[in-house]
C-alpha cells in the first residue's frame, strides 16, 4: 500500500508539474502575441489616418470614389478630412452640414433629431463607406462619396474612426478648462505687462457669470442642458521659461506633467518659437497666435499651432517678390545682429533670394561690438556692387545715422522691416533719406489709431494702459478667437474640434486692429499671407507714404 500510495502520489505531481508548464507555455505564448499586436494596431490606425486625411491607399495610390452617384473623382480631392474634419465632428460648410463620425455618434442611434438612424456597427458602416448606405438602407447624401477601398485599407479606416475624439482632451475639470501662455526670459517687460493684462482682463470677464452659468446648469430648463453643461472658468497659467531654447522643451514637459492644459494661448520668447512648437505639435495641444516674429517651421501634417504669419520669413519673401519684379539680376547686401532676430530674417531672406534668378546677397553681420554706421556701410556697398540694401535693424541703430545723399552708391532702395522696427506707429527715422521702402505686414499707418479704437474702449475700461499697440491687438484677438472656439465646440472638449473650429473663424476678423487682411481654413497655419511695401520719396519720413502696394509672395 505504501508503494502504491508513493505512485499514485508521483502521478499526480506529474500531472501538476505538466499542467503548470502547459499554463506557463500558454501565458509565454500570449505574451509574444500581445506585443506583437501593438506595432500591428498602430500600423492599421496610420494606414486608416492615411485614408482619412489624405485619401491615398497603402500602396501610394489614390483611392478611388464616386460623387452625385456616377460622378468619377480621386480620394485625394474628396479626403474624409474635408468635411468631416480632423476632429472627425463634421460641421456646416454654406449649407451643407457634415455630420459627426466619432465613435461616440457612429455606434449610437440617432434619435427624435435630423436624419434619424439606428446605430452603425462595422458590417454596416462598410455599407455606409462603399455603397453611401444608411443601416436602414435609406441613401446617404449624393454629395458624400462612395469609396472603392480595398479590405485592409477599409478594415483600418475604420478603426482609425474609432479613435476620433473618443475621449475628452486633457486639460478639462467638470467646471474649468486650463490654458496656458509661455514667456522667456529677456522679453520686454512692457510687452509682457501688456499681454497678461489683456489675458487677465478677458479672462475675469469670461468667469465673471453675468448670466449665472452655473446655476444655469443645476437649475436650467432641460431643453437647454445641451449647452449649459458647456460652461467652463477658464484658468490661465503662466509658463515662465529659463536659460536657452534648447532648454525649453524639458522645461515645457514639467509644466505640462504637473498641470495639463487644453491649449496655448498667445505667448511671447526671446528668440525662435520653435521649441514651443514642437512641444505642442508632440503633446498635440492647440497653441492660438503667439506673438513671435520667429515661428516655428510648419510640417507638412502640423496642425497644432496657428500663427498670424510668417513673421520676417514673410517680409523676406515679400522683398525677394519685389525684386524678382525687377526681371533683371540685382545685388544686395542684407545688414543684421546675429542677436534679436537678426539672424533668422537674413537667413530666411537667403532662402527666399534662392529661388529668384539673378539675385546675389552678400550679408554684413554685426558681430559684438560692431556697429552700424554711414562709411562703413557704403564701403561695403562698393565692394559688393551693391544696389539694393536691406537693414534687419531696430530703431536704435539707425538714429543718427543719415543716408540723405547716398543716391550715386546705393542705386536701388533701402529696405526696412517694420516688425524690426517695433510694429505698429512707430516712425521710419527720417534720417534715412529717400528710396525708402518698408516691408509692413501690418495696418497702414494712417488707417492704425481709428481702426485700434475697436479694442481701445475696451481696455480703457478696464485700466489696461495703452502703451503697447501690437501685444494689445495681438492678445486681444486671439482671446477673442478662443472664445469663439469654445463656443463652437459646445461641450465636445476634444483639441481637434477646438482647432476646426477655429479654421472657419473668418467671422472674428473684424477684431483684428493689427492685421488688414486674415484668412482662415483647414491646412492653413498663417493668417496673414501677404504685407505692404510702403515707398517713401521724402526725406521727411513721418509723412504719409508715396504709395503702399499689397503683395502675397509665391516664392
Amino acid at each position: 500500500m505504501a508503494g502504491e500510495r508513493i505512485v499514485f502520489n508521483g502521478r499526480i505531481a506529474f500531472l501538476f508539474m505538466l499542467v503548470l508548464l502547459l499554463f506557463s507555455g500558454v501565458c509565454q505564448g500570449k505574451e509574444p502575441d500581445r506585443k506583437k499586436g501593438e506595432p500591428a494596431l498602430k500600423e492599421r490606425i496610420a494606414l486608416g489616418r492615411q485614408v482619412y486625411r489624405q485619401g491615398i491607399l497603402g500602396n501610394g495610390e489614390p483611392v478611388e470614389a464616386y460623387v452625385m452617384g456616377d460622378v468619377k473623382v480621386l480620394g485625394t480631392q474628396f479626403t474624409c478630412l474635408n468635411c468631416h474634419g480632423r476632429s472627425g465632428m463634421g460641421g456646416a460648410e454654406g449649407k451643407t452640414f457634415t455630420l459627426a463620425i466619432n465613435p461616440a455618434a457612429l455606434f449610437t442611434p440617432r434619435k427624435d433629431v435630423y436624419l434619424e438612424r439606428s446605430a452603425y456597427d462595422e458590417r454596416t458602416l462598410e455599407i455606409a463607406i462603399r455603397q453611401g448606405e444608411t443601416p436602414e438602407g435609406t441613401a446617404l447624401t449624393p454629395a458624400m462619396p462612395v469609396y472603392h477601398l480595398p479590405d485592409t485599407e477599409l478594415a483600418a479606416l475604420i478603426t482609425y474612426l474609432k479613435t476620433l475624439s473618443k475621449e475628452f482632451s486633457p486639460g478639462l475639470t467638470d467646471t474649468g478648462v486650463h490654458i496656458a501662455t509661455v514667456i522667456s526670459d529677456h522679453v520686454d517687460p512692457m510687452a509682457e505687462k501688456a499681454m497678461l493684462a489683456v489675458m487677465e482682463g478677458f479672462f475675469k470677464d469670461k468667469n465673471a457669470q453675468t448670466r449665472y452659468e452655473k446655476k444655469r446648469v443645476k437649475h436650467g430648463p432641460f431643453y437647454q442642458h445641451y449647452r449649459l453643461k458647456a460652461y467652463r472658468d477658464w484658468i490661465l497659467h503662466v509658463w515662465e521659461l529659463h536659460g536657452p531654447p534648447e532648454t525649453w522643451s524639458v522645461q515645457l514637459e514639467k509644466y505640462y506633467e504637473q498641470q495639463p492644459v487644453f491649449a496655448m494661448l498667445g505667448g511671447m520668447v526671446q528668440g525662435p518659437w520653435q521649441p514651443v512648437h514642437t512641444f505642442c505639435e508632440k503633446n498635440e495641444i492647440p497653441s492660438l497666435l503667439p506673438n513671435t516674429d520667429e515661428p516655428g517651421g510648419v510640417g507638412t501634417d502640423d496642425f497644432y499651432t496657428l500663427y498670424f504669419s510668417e513673421g520676417l520669413q514673410l517680409e523676406s519673401r515679400v522683398i525677394a517678390a519685389d525684386l524678382a519684379g525687377l526681371k533683371r539680376p540685382v545685388r544686395v547686401l542684407q545688414v543684421y545682429r546675429p542677436e534679436e532676430n537678426g539672424a533668422f530674417a537674413g537667413h530666411s531672406f537667403r532662402d527666399a533670394a534662392a529661388r529668384i534668378d539673378g539675385v546675389t546677397v552678400t550679408d554684413w553681420v554685426l558681430e559684438g561690438e560692431a556697429s552700424f554706421n554711414r562709411s562703413e556701410l557704403l564701403n561695403r556697398v562698393k565692394e559688393a556692387g551693391a544696389e539694393t540694401v536691406i537693414l534687419w535693424l531696430p530703431p536704435g541703430e539707425l538714429a543718427g545715422e543719415s543716408l540723405a545723399g547716398t543716391e550715386e552708391v546705393i542705386a536701388g532702395n533701402v529696405f526696412l522691416s517694420s516688425s524690426m522696427l517695433g510694429g505698429l506707429f512707430v516712425p521710419v527715422p527720417s534720417s534715412l533719406g529717400t528710396g525708402v521702402k518698408v516691408v509692413h505686414p501690418f495696418v497702414l499707418p494712417q488707417d492704425q489709431k481709428v481702426v485700434f479704437k475697436r479694442v481701445q474702449v475696451w481696455l480703457e475700461q478696464r485700466n489696461i494702459p495703452v502703451n503697447n499697440y501690437r501685444i494689445l491687438g495681438q492678445t486681444y484677438y486671439a482671446c477673442m478667437i478662443l472664445g469663439e472656439g469654445f463656443m463652437h465646440i459646445k461641450r465636445h472638449f476634444y483639441r481637434d474640434y477646438l482647432l476646426d473650429a477655429v479654421d472657419h473663424g473668418n467671422a472674428k476678423s473684424i477684431y483684428s486692429v493689427n492685421y488688414p487682411r486674415l484668412s482662415y481654413g483647414p491646412g492653413q497655419r498663417y493668417l496673414a499671407k501677404g504685407a505692404y511695401i510702403i515707398e517713401y520719396t521724402e526725406a521727411g519720413l513721418e509723412k504719409t507714404p508715396a504709395r503702399a502696394t499689397w503683395i502675397v509672395p509665391h516664392l
